[in-house]
C-alpha cells in the first residue's frame, strides 16, 4: 500500500509533497477533498510547511473529512474480491460482449503504438543526423585531401 492509500484508509489528515508519477494526481484528489494540503516541492519553504502543519492540526475540518473518506473506503458496496466473481460471472453468463472489450484489442500494432504519427518524425531526423554526419565527413576529408596536395605540391617545388 502506498502512502496515500494508508492514511485515507485510517483517516488521518496529511501533508502531502508529490514528487514524480501519479502523486501529483493523488495529492491533488485529496485536496479537492479537503482531506490533505498539497505543497510544491519546487516552492516548499520552512515558513509554507509551518503553515500547513498549523493548519492541519487546527482546522478539524481536515480530520472530519478524512474520517469521512476512511469510513466510505471501509464500508464500500462490493469488496474486490465480490466484484472479481461478479465479473466473472457475467462473462460466463453473457459471453464475450462488445461492451467490456477494450477499444485497443481491436487495433493493429502501428494505430496501438502511435507509429504512423511517431516513425515519420523519426525516419525524417535520423536522416537529417546522416546526412550531416555525411556532409561534415566529406568536408573533413576533402580539407585533409587539399592540405597533403598543398604540403606535397611544397616538397617538390623545394626539391627542384
Amino acid at each position: 500500500m502506498n502512502s496515500i492509500q494508508e492514511g485515507a484508509t485510517n483517516g488521518v489528515p496529511m501533508i502531502v509533497i508529490p514528487l514524480f508519477g501519479d502523486q501529483f494526481h493523488n495529492a491533488k484528489t485529496l485536496e479537492y477533498r479537503n482531506t490533505s494540503i498539497a505543497l510544491e516541492r519546487k516552492s516548499l519553504t520552512a515558513e509554507k510547511l509551518t503553515m500547513a502543519i498549523k493548519k492541519i492540526v487546527e482546522d478539524d475540518s481536515y480530520r472530519k473529512n478524512a474520517k469521512r473518506l476512511a469510513k466510505m473506503i471501509a464500508e464500500k458496496p462490493m469488496t474486490a474480491e465480490e466484484r472479481v466473481v461478479k465479473y466473472t460471472e457475467f462473462a460466463a453468463k453473457f459471453g464475450p460482449d462488445l461492451n467490456l472489450d477494450m477499444h485497443g484489442s481491436q487495433m493493429s500494432i502501428v494505430e496501438f503504438y502511435c507509429l504512423d504519427i511517431i516513425l515519420p518524425p523519426l525516419v525524417l531526423v535520423l536522416a537529417g543526423i546522416f546526412y550531416l554526419f555525411y556532409k561534415i565527413s566529406f568536408t573533413i576529408y576533402w580539407c585533409y585531401a587539399k592540405l597533403l596536395s598543398v604540403l606535397f605540391s611544397q616538397k617538390k617545388k623545394k626539391t627542384l
